[in-house]
């Protein structure tokens, strides 16, 4: 097999005397036969990753004209490897290694051809390159020591997969199967192993109902153990009672600051007040209740139906299903209530004095300190501190209405005088309304004397104006007649 030439041969002859002929010197040449073995011609593939498809297509030549049908063998090969088609010139090795395979051990790769003849076998060994893709075993146990904004998150690693984790704790939602793509938060504890775990959950929302999963993540990804739920604990509100503003006599605005609004709502809220100190809803003259609260900061409340100048203490409050809590304690005052009075018509007019009148129709609170009348000249409005003359009736405390009344003085005659009635407590002073009146005229004095210079038909006769009178004489002169008690009537001088 393979020899192409013989080389150089001689061939001799000789008889029996040793004659010898002309050697023939000539050389064959060999034509090859068709049985040459084949030669696998590729390189074989020796890497592979773990649970990814390996390939190797294998190919060989054989130099028989024609050339022979090659059949493939394959031996040494690992669970699971095929190689497809079993002749021809090439073939194909698959397989995918599996979990925690590292190498495919040797493996021998050989063809022949139909005369049997061999080619040199290739023997190779594929390295398996691993992977990390079996996740952790966790599960989520039930969430302990629930406070208003904390809970601890707990779980137990069951299993670490095939690669060591490298983190792990909670995650939580509102919403549902929290992830560590998918949370309100989540905890990171780092690397561990097998075993229990607690993580603490913290900035919780109070009175709030959330979901739990433990996790741990190795190189294969994260894991989760389940998902739990729980709810915090309800938080109290936090009131500050805020100076009351608006106070007036009967009412008054009260002021209260959610510091802290409470976890549920608080249900009720408002203001409690009373005269003896620490007003609260079970011991208090009065409470507001402006019903469920809806946002911290802020607000007032309306403060009805309280004693004019009257002392009070107040608290703001607000309840829900912790607690109802109180604000520090204020006081404030309502203001006095002042006195209604009325000026009555004026009486008993003369020219130098007159009876003033007024009604008291509520005295106010507190009572009245002084009551009376006050009077001016027209058009002047007469106050008690700007008046001709003022009357002082002091304090008044009894029922109502009141009439009173007082003697206006030192008037002068058929003068337009301004009159009114004034009541005062703490609220101030309170007026009724304003009433004119006229005093009388001051009527002229006038005497007759004795007629002189008598004769036939005339005389003088004499008089005596002794007043002139307000406002003075239009005309004066002397009357008379033959009957008795001449007037103006009869005959008269008119002097002007």
């Amino acid at each position: 097999e393979g020899v192409t030439t013989s080389g150089e041969i001689t061939l001799g002859v000789r008889d029996a005397d040793d004659n010898e002929a002309t050697p023939q010197v000539f050389t064959i040449t060999v034509t090859p036969a068709n049985d040459n073995s084949p030669v696998i011609t590729s390189t074989p593939v020796t890497t592979a990753t773990e649970d990814v498809a390996y390939t190797y297509t294998a190919t060989a030549t054989d130099a028989d004209l024609p050339a022979d049908t090659l059949t493939w063998s394959l031996s040494g090969q690992p669970a699971g490897m095929s190689m497809n088609p079993m002749t021809g010139e090439s073939v194909t090795l698959s397989w995918t290694p599996g979990e925690g395979v590292t190498t495919s051990g040797e493996i021998t790769l050989g063809v022949r051809d139909a005369d049997n003849n061999e080619a040199t076998p290739q023997i190779f060994t594929i390295a398996v390159t691993p992977v990390s893709d079996v996740l952790p075993e966790v599960d989520t146990g039930a969430v302990t020591s629930i406070g208003i904004t904390t809970a601890d998150g707990n779980g137990t690693i069951i299993a670490v997969g095939d690669s060591n984790i490298n983190q792990h704790g909670v995650c939580w939602n509102r919403t549902g199967a929290p992830t560590l793509a998918n949370n309100d938060d989540c905890t990171g504890e780092g690397p561990t192993g097998i075993g229990s775990f607690t993580s603490n959950m913290l900035q919780l929302l109070p009175y709030t109902s959330y979901f739990v999963q433990a996790y741990a993540t190795n190189d294969a990804g994260p894991a989760y153990g389940g998902t739990v739920s729980f709810r915090t604990d309800p938080q109290a509100p936090e009131v500050s009672t805020l100076p009351v503003t608006n106070i007036g006599t009967t009412t008054a605005a009260g002021q209260g600051f959610f510091n802290v609004l409470g976890a549920p709502n608080p249900t009720a809220h408002g203001v409690c007040w009373n005269e003896t100190g620490n007003p609260t809803l079970t011991d208090s003259d009065g409470c507001t209740n402006d019903g469920i609260a809806l946002k911290d900061g802020d607000f007032t409340s309306n403060i009805k139906n309280l004693t004019p100048d009257t002392s009070y203490f107040i608290q703001a409050y607000a309840t829900n299903i912790v607690d109802t809590v109180y604000g520090n304690q204020r006081t404030f005052k309502t203001e006095p209530k002042p006195p209604v009075v009325r000026t009555e018509i004026v009486t008993d007019i003369t020219k130098n004095d007159a009876i003033g009148h007024g009604t008291i129709e509520d005295v106010g609170i507190p009572s009245l300190t002084e009551h009376g009348i006050c009077w001016s000249k027209a058009p002047a409005d007469p106050t008690v501190d700007n008046n001709l003359g003022k009357s002082e009736l002091g304090a008044y405390n009894g029922s109502v209405p009141h009439q009173f009344e007082s003697v206006i003085e030192r008037l002068d005659p058929f003068v337009n005088y301004r009159v009114v009635a004034y009541a005062i407590n703490s609220a101030g002073i309170e007026y009724g309304q304003i009433q004119p009146f006229q005093s009388n005229q001051d009527a002229i004095s006038v005497g007759t004397e004795e007629v002189t210079n008598i004769d036939e038909e005339t005389a003088t006769g004499v008089g005596n104006i002794s007043n002139l009178g307000i406002p003075p004489a239009t005309q004066h002169g002397i009357c008379w007649n033959t009957t008795g008690t001449p007037n103006i009537g009869d005959s008269r001088t008119r002097l002007g």
